[in-house]
């Protein structure tokens, strides 16, 4: 995993919620290769609060 640094969590949280698969499967794949302190909820925050996620998150393909 890379630590990524704190001037960059936007842009990466941003680059990971675009497919939006949703949390839990940005949150899996984001863990492959990187980490940042309080990337979980930030994942979360991000996906709950965006309507395409809400909407087709669940039932996007894998």
């Amino acid at each position: 995993q890379v630590m990524i640094p704190q001037s960059m969590y936007k842009t990466m949280l941003s680059k990971i919620q675009a497919n939006h698969f949703g949390a839990e499967s940005n949150i899996r794949m984001a863990r492959e290769v990187l980490f940042w302190p309080g990337m979980r909820k930030a994942i979360q925050d991000a996906c709950e609060s965006c309507g395409t996620c809400a909407q087709y998150g669940q039932s996007a393909p894998k």
